[in-house]
């Protein structure tokens, strides 16, 4: 027999140290030489910078069998699988001047009174001119957004000569079915996060002043209510002097006690510190955080490439389980020059998960390359689906995008910037 052929030539001919060489040898040769062996996917999270397993080299018994192997997904394809249905370009109300450019929108379901289907509150912005920037509440009937009968509109005026509202944000109490709503009043000096809550969207009452940081180091404020109302959590971007050509920005918290029985607003908020969130390559300017049952936290975050300003930010998505410590991901979760958008700048915008279902829904701001800012709104996703399409993404799943200026040359009387930030 072959087989007890080469055994006796080994026994019999060959020194030991030669017999285990060539056994070594006719083995190799199975393995055809110059065959490329697949990678076997990772299932870890593709968090940055993290380390893939080091994985048994397998050997293909034929080609027919390395090619067998299911072929690699991209992100787009990944995103569309999570997809329900796209964002889509929403008509709001004309403003008191009879505009309907808007920005910073940021939305709530309804309640038992006043709005009881979805709630908005945003800021106009014709011509990005701050002068118009103030915050606006609307309602969602069964068809289209309204300015309700019932709301003074702007719900917040301006607040006179050299200064400006921007940055609108919201939650609710359930405990005291309670809205708040908190903004940012910015004048040459400071930024003043402000607030206002009510019951019935009918009986307004001022709060005043929650803090004041110096410019521009309180931007884009959002809460969290924990929902056994044990603490209130406050996020914003410190971006410093540069404001919105900041060359790298921190994301804080701060937190609050409530009290029971009164209004989350009665307690200060306190400096928790900076928190662990970073994106390669980008500055984060504006966020929006939501809590989703047995998730954590979601951030969509509004950020702009290195070298360049706000009017040149895409959306990304951040998932938390503690509020500081934040796992990013290798692009964004919507782009620029994504088809069905090609705008100018995503800005802004707002979260909702439904947990039912399992779905987060979106709502955002955009300017367009005719200078106009819109509302999109109804992009739903299958949430796991989401969060596996970004952990499963490369850097090259994302055209790249040019970072040369692009559109408004506005100098913004506060920030002294090429581009007129909301």
């Amino acid at each position: 027999m072959v087989k007890d052929g080469i055994f006796f030539y080994i026994q019999s001919e060959v020194p030991m140290r030669r017999s285990i060489l060539f056994l070594f040898i006719l083995i190799q040769g199975c393995s055809p030489e110059g065959i490329a062996t697949p990678e076997v996917p990772s299932l870890l999270s593709a968090k940055s910078g993290a380390m893939r397993p080091k994985l048994p080299r397998p050997v293909p018994i034929s080609l027919r069998d390395s090619f067998a192997l299911p072929p690699v997904i991209s992100y787009p394809e990944l995103l569309a699988k999570a997809t329900l249905s796209y964002p889509r370009l929403t008509k709001m109300p004309l403003d008191p001047f009879g505009n309907d450019d808007y920005v910073h929108p940021d939305v709530l379901l309804g309640g038992t009174e006043g709005c009881v289907t979805k709630k908005q509150i945003a800021t106009p912005y014709k011509g990005s001119n701050a002068n118009f920037e103030n915050p606006t509440y609307f309602c969602l009937n069964s068809s289209r957004w309204i300015s309700p009968s019932f709301m003074n509109n702007p719900l917040v005026p301006h607040p006179g000569p050299n200064r400006y509202n921007s940055d609108p944000d919201m939650f609710y109490d359930p405990a005291l079915k309670e809205t708040v709503i908190t903004w940012r009043e910015v004048d040459a000096t400071y930024n003043s996060i402000k607030a206002l809550t009510t019951k019935d969207e009918v009986n307004i009452f001022q709060k005043g002043e929650l803090f004041q940081e110096r410019n521009h180091n309180a931007v884009s404020q959002t809460s969290v209510l924990e929902p056994d109302r044990s603490r209130w959590n406050m996020w914003y971007v410190q971006s410093g002097g540069g404001g919105c050509t900041a060359p790298s920005t921190q994301v804080m918290l701060r937190e609050a006690i409530p009290i029971p029985g009164k209004s989350v607003t009665a307690v200060p908020l306190k400096v928790v510190g900076p928190v662990n969130i970073a994106q390669p390559g980008y500055v984060i300017w504006h966020i929006d955080v939501i809590r989703a049952e047995g998730i954590g936290y979601i951030m969509l975050a509004a950020a702009y490439p290195k070298g360049t300003d706000c009017g040149h930010c895409d959306l990304f998505l951040y998932v938390s389980q503690n509020r500081t410590d934040w796992e990013n991901f290798a692009i964004p979760f919507l782009w620029r020059s994504m088809p069905g958008f090609n705008v100018k700048t995503l800005y802004r915008g707002s979260l909702l998960y439904d947990v039912s279902t399992g779905n987060l829904s979106t709502t955002l701001s955009s300017l367009s390359v005719f200078g106009h800012w819109d509302i999109w709104e109804d992009g739903v996703y299958k949430l796991s689906m989401l969060l596996y399409a970004l952990r499963s993404a490369k850097a090259g799943d994302m055209p790249v995008i040019s970072a040369s200026k692009i559109g408004i040359d506005i100098p913004h009387a506060l920030e002294k910037i090429p581009f007129n930030a909301p």
